[in-house]
C-alpha cells in the first residue's frame, strides 16, 4: 500500500502537493510558482531552458514546454529546478 504525505519537501526545500491529494491544477502549481518567485536564479534558468528547447515555435510551444516541466516536478514531487537540472 503506498503512503502518501500531505506535503512532501524535496532537497532543496520546496514543499510540494502530490498530484493525487490536489483538488484542482492550481492547488497543484502554487508550489512551482512560489518557487519560482523566491529563486530568480531557478526561473532564469527555466526561461533558458525553454528558449533553447522551443524559442521559435511560439507562444503555444513554449506554454505546452513549461506545462510539461511543470506536470513532471508534479507527478515526481520534486521542484522545477530538480527537473530542469537533471
Amino acid at each position: 500500500m503506498k503512503v502518501l504525505k500531505k506535503d512532501i519537501e524535496d532537497k532543496s526545500g520546496i514543499k510540494i502537493v502530490p498530484p493525487s491529494e490536489s483538488k484542482n491544477l492550481a492547488d497543484m502549481r502554487k508550489s512551482h510558482t512560489e518557487e519560482l518567485s523566491s529563486k530568480p536564479d531557478v526561473k532564469t534558468k527555466l526561461y533558458a531552458l525553454m528558449k533553447a528547447e522551443v524559442g521559435g515555435q511560439g507562444e503555444e510551444a513554449q506554454q505546452a514546454f513549461l506545462e510539461t516541466v511543470f506536470n513532471r516536478a508534479g507527478q515526481r514531487g520534486v521542484s522545477v529546478d530538480t527537473i530542469i537540472s537533471d
